[in-house]
């Protein structure tokens, strides 16, 4: 998986993005890592879809900002975004 960052305003994004279509966005739960979904993103990019894949803030050394809350903010400009993920809870 290749990484890049993104910068916000007050905040910089770390995250791996692949494919050409609509868009879905895999988000790893703790403790796992953007990693976990390398080869889900594969298979997604390569069936139409282009993939991002996250690490949540807090988890990657570059996302890290002190003082700050670490918790799920998820907001986009696009009309639909699929998000799937993993560790959150579920059985």
């Amino acid at each position: 998986m290749d990484f890049h960052t993104i910068p916000g305003e007050d905040q910089t994004f770390v995250c791996s993005q692949e494919g050409e279509g609509p868009d879905a966005v895999l988000v790893h739960g703790f403790p796992d890592t953007p990693h976990s979904f390398a080869a889900l993103q594969a298979a997604l990019s390569g069936g139409g879809w282009r993939v991002t894949v996250p690490w949540l803030r807090g988890y990657h050394p570059n996302t890290i900002v002190p003082g700050r809350r670490y918790g799920l903010t998820i907001s986009d400009s696009r009309s639909r975004v699929q998000i799937g993920s993993g560790g959150w809870g579920t059985d």
